[in-house]
């Protein structure tokens, strides 16, 4: 994957939250920004244990060079989503959050 960025200075950090990236697909989907120094990334998922281990796999075994966050959502919670934004806020003081991914799924079984 080649990342074209215009309107961006590469000295700048580029905040980057995808929901559902502790595991699966927002896994996978985080892993090539994370490998990248400009990156601000914010590792977000339902259970703390899972957002933990997944953030040090990140930066064990997948060259991450970003800046790693972390931040507990459950995104079929409204209390939660307010939570989360407050918190992400709140880390990012006057930065603004650049890239929002949502990646989950909803089981209908």
């Amino acid at each position: 994957m080649r990342w074209r960025v215009t309107a961006f200075s590469i000295t700048q950090k580029l905040t980057i939250l995808i929901t559902g990236s502790d595991q699966g697909l927002g896994y996978e989907t985080a892993r090539q920004p994370s490998k990248h120094p400009h990156v601000h990334h914010f590792i977000s998922g339902r259970s703390t244990e899972q957002v933990q281990q997944s953030t040090r796999i990140h930066l064990k075994e997948d060259e991450c060079k970003a800046v790693l966050d972390r931040v507990i959502i459950n995104v079929s919670d409204d209390d939660s989503i307010k939570a989360a934004v407050e918190e992400v806020e709140a880390k990012l003081g006057d930065a603004a959050l650049d890239v929002l991914v949502a990646c989950y799924v909803l089981s209908l079984l």
